[in-house]
């Protein structure tokens, strides 16, 4: 897996969420 930071979107009924991951990947924070 690459390193770098990352960005996820996650899909809900009510709202869409957004998270960045650190550049590890080990950590996601909205």
């Amino acid at each position: 897996m690459q390193r770098g930071r990352r960005l996820a979107f996650d899909f809900g009924d009510v709202r869409i969420g957004v998270a960045v991951c650190d550049p590890d990947g080990i950590l996601a924070s909205p």
